[in-house]
């Protein structure tokens, strides 16, 4: 090409590739996710019974270990309150142990006696027998105390089981059965952690060896003046799935104050790489080009149109073929015979697409 013979279609030529390398650069799409509760869990009951109360419903803040619903226990607590008063029982205990000390005190003055000679040796061990028959009172009146003791415990433990307990913090997110329903192996609430949550993500394979555990990330809700909020990589899946050729990643968002719901779509970004428009779906992140008016020949926008150098080039006899979308010009300008660029790159913004026509219609003219 000869720039020197000042026709126009060459200096719009020149203009085409300027305009094409003072784009911007495209940043990477950014990848789908889904944000999830961290731990889920359904509560229900280790016993058969019939639900008394339920103290929580859909939506409550719960804390670990918070009672949400209880069965009803009647004979629970009447066969606890027998055993608590045998256990805090001490009569047999104090009996025993006074009778050993007395045939103690018998022993003793049988062993003086037997020395001065007033007594039988004979009276002596009888004494002595019944002090050894008081000392296995006493301790057959221990062991069933800490029998009792024990009773006690399992009264209290089966009681217990007629409570249902909260096994996380978080919130109650759904309800099943109401009091008076009889439970059985069905669960009576689901309970979720909210803080953290975990985000959810489907990477392509060809990004395997890229992804680490504890590389940051930045997520992005689907949720209006949601912002963009910083994660960790906890999880890399070693399994790639052959029918989608994906691996699982999962993150670690931290929720404070439950300012995110779980449940939500979301777009991520693992590491410092840009994303471009990470809510929407990424290809209107040039501004747009309006269409040219019916009958105008493909040209370059108007605020970017070339100004006219000499005459104008003359309108084109048929319409130019609509040029595949490119990212970059090749290095000679004469048309490749046979290649289909669109099977090979990226869709190109607007901007792009009009320079390419207006290109395309340089060398038809010329």
């Amino acid at each position: 090409m000869n720039l020197r013979s000042g026709h126009p279609t060459d200096r719009w030529t020149l203009l085409a590739l300027t305009l094409f390398a003072a784009l911007p650069v495209h940043a990477a799409p950014a990848l789908g996710c889904l944000i999830e509760p961290y731990q889920v869990a359904e509560v229900g009951s280790q016993v058969i019974g019939v639900l008394d109360k339920v103290l929580v419903d859909r939506g409550s803040a719960i804390q670990k270990g918070q009672v949400l619903a209880t069965l009803k226990a009647d004979v629970e607590k009447a066969a606890a309150g027998i055993a608590r008063s045998r256990a805090q029982a001490q009569a047999d205990l104090q009996a025993a142990q006074a009778s050993r000390d007395y045939n103690r005190q018998r022993l003793a003055r049988a062993n003086d006696l037997v020395a001065r000679n007033f007594i039988s040796p004979q009276a002596r061990e009888q004494t002595q027998n019944e002090t050894e028959v008081a000392e296995q009172r006493l301790a057959q009146a221990r062991e069933q105390k800490r029998i009792w003791d024990y009773e006690y415990e399992m009264a209290r433990a089966q009681l217990s089981l007629r409570k249902l307990l909260s096994p996380l913090s978080g919130v109650v997110i759904e309800r099943y059965l109401s009091p008076g329903e009889r439970v059985e192996d069905r669960p009576v609430l689901k309970v979720a952690t909210m803080d953290p949550l975990r985000v959810e993500v489907f990477m392509p394979a060809a990004s395997y060896r890229q992804v680490k555990p504890g590389m940051s990330a930045t997520v992005y809700p689907d949720l209006p003046d949601a912002g963009q909020h910083s994660a960790t990589v906890t999880l890399v899946d070693q399994f790639i799935d052959p029918a989608s050729n994906t691996f699982r990643v999962r993150l670690e968002l931290p929720n404070p104050n439950n300012e995110l719901p779980a449940g939500l779509r979301c777009k991520v970004a693992i590491g410092d790489q840009p994303i471009s428009n990470p809510i929407s779906s990424g290809r209107d992140s040039m501004q747009s080009v309006p269409a040219p008016a019916a009958g105008t020949p493909p040209g370059p926008p108007a605020a970017t149109r070339p100004p006219t150098f000499g005459t104008p080039p003359p309108s084109p006899r048929a319409p130019a073929p609509a040029a595949p979308p490119t990212g970059a010009l090749p290095r000679q300008l004469a048309p490749a015979v046979g290649v289909d660029r669109s099977a090979m790159l990226p869709a190109a913004p607007p901007a792009l697409d009009a320079a390419a026509r207006f290109l395309q219609n340089a060398r038809a003219v010329r």
